[in-house]
């Protein structure tokens, strides 16, 4: 398998892919270590702009984005290509390999891509893997964070340059994985890192959208700490799309004109563990940028829970019509809704104290889903799918090489 791993600056490429390369080593029962000869030989992660920095002899990757001098940067990395990354393999390739690298470079409000389109076929990928994050985590890692505690580069972008930079990014990484007729999974880097194994080296283990109410329950700490838990359960057995791996919308407007916006703490992701936690709420200081882009994230936020379900196998939703309201969560039955569309199986845990009062209707989506009354239930027959899966697949490769 060689995975073409894509993402903006800012997201922490190469810790996620440390702990992705040690989870890796792990299931399969070999040190950690790159050292390890049978370690690096069953998957290594490469850097392409680590690799750029070393050719150049530079500490940063700054002269190389501030080189306005297309052709040269084109020049220095097709030979970095070739001369680290291509001839490598031909000679030693490990099992799997995970290249990392930019699809676009953004500098200067203007965007740019390195890519040459015969060497990156030469790579021969199998499948990319787009990694994203908290836009607000994004623009201070690359604004103030880096510039303070690293070698500067005098960079500089706004949440909006964040968003706008991971919305091209992943167009960039779907024209690349449709030209090559293989499959781009986005993937937030607030995953656990067993979470991108299993997508990726385990196609037999289902792969579920988590779907939940957010904004309706995010106030109440015993509901956060009931969805944590069941969230839990998931991660521990399946590959799970987790739309609280990514957080951006902490801000509420006001119900009357003058009032003040609400600023909502960071969903908690214990116990679930992640391969990227943030060091801090850099939110916080850039709650002006947050609330201006209030509409943007709100869009954002739907487009991308709808393709984590597209992603899926299966959508597993936790009480849609909790306190006994009406109308269902409006994001579950969107998602559900989606998912039907969309021909997945969809799962929804809906004990009889959320009945109280609930109303007959003429158009009952959410009801096409396979109702649970108990968790316990629910976990049942995931199980079964799981184990149909599982004799489906028998003594087959499930290493993932090809579009699902």
């Amino acid at each position: 398998m060689r995975v073409l791993v894509l993402g903006q600056t800012g997201i922490e490429k190469g810790r996620f892919l440390t702990a992705l390369v040690a989870s890796a080593r792990r299931n399969r029962g070999l040190p950690e270590d790159d050292r390890d000869r049978y370690a690096s030989g069953f998957v290594r992660a490469i850097h392409l702009e680590e690799e750029i920095k070393e050719h150049t002899h530079n500490a940063t990757i700054q002269p190389y984005l501030d080189n306005l001098d297309a052709e040269a940067r084109l020049r220095t990395w097709q030979e970095v290509m070739k001369r680290e990354v291509l001839a490598p393999l031909e000679t030693a390739p490990p099992e799997h390999v995970f290249l990392a690298m930019h699809g676009l470079f953004y500098r200067n409000n203007n965007f740019f891509t390195p890519v040459d389109w015969p060497l990156l076929q030469a790579f021969r990928p199998t499948v990319v893997l787009t990694l994203i994050d908290d836009a607000y985590d994004v623009a201070s890692r690359v604004t103030v964070v880096r510039e303070t505690q690293g070698p500067r580069t005098q960079s500089s972008i706004t949440v909006a340059e964040a968003l706008l930079w991971r919305s091209a990014e992943v167009s960039m990484a779907d024209m690349i994985s449709r030209s090559l007729g293989i499959s781009n999974f986005v993937l937030s880097v607030k995953h656990p890192s067993e979470a991108a194994f299993r997508m990726l080296f385990r196609r037999d283990i289902l792969r579920i959208y988590a779907s939940f109410p957010i904004s309706s329950t995010r106030r109440i700490a015993e509901r956060v700490k009931e969805i944590n838990t069941h969230r839990e359960r998931l991660h521990r057995e399946y590959a799970v799309f987790d739309p609280v791996c990514i957080d951006e919308l902490r801000v509420i407007r006001p119900a009357e004109e003058g009032a003040s916006w609400e600023f909502l703490p960071r969903w908690p992701l214990g116990p679930v563990g992640s391969a990227v936690p943030s060091n801090g709420d850099y939110a916080a200081p850039l709650q002006p940028q947050l609330q201006n882009l209030a509409d943007v994230i709100t869009s954002q936020i739907e487009e991308r829970d709808y393709r984590f379900i597209d992603q899926a196998d299966v959508v597993v939703a936790y009480r849609p019509f909790w306190g006994a309201i009406e109308y269902p969560a409006q994001g579950v039955e969107k998602e559900i809704s989606h998912a039907i569309a969309k021909n997945k199986a969809v799962y929804y845990y809906d004990p009889p104290e959320d009945f109280a009062g609930r109303k007959s209707r003429a158009f009952r989506v959410i009801e096409r889903g396979i109702r649970f009354e108990t968790l316990e239930k629910l976990y049942a027959e995931l199980a079964k799918v799981q184990k149909r899966r599982n004799d489906e697949a028998g003594d087959r490769n499930t290493t993932f090489e090809a579009p699902p």
